[in-house]
């Protein structure tokens, strides 16, 4: 039943959000794409960097 009500919730606030954006005439922002998680060269921009070794305070792992 608590499920139920979280997501009863949720759906009543959306509502309730996109009336109130109306009425204030707030346009919503734009969400930003994330950088990928394959990097590129620093120095040319071109080729993927891959991961080998992650090092963390004791060395690699």
């Amino acid at each position: 039943m608590i499920v139920f009500q979280k997501n009863r919730d949720r759906i009543w606030k959306r509502e309730k959000l996109k009336i109130l954006q109306e009425k204030l005439k707030v346009k919503p922002q734009i969400k930003v794409a994330k950088e990928s998680k394959i990097r590129k060269c620093q120095c040319c921009k071109t080729g993927n960097l891959h991961t080998i070794l992650i090092f963390d305070q004791r060395g690699p792992t």
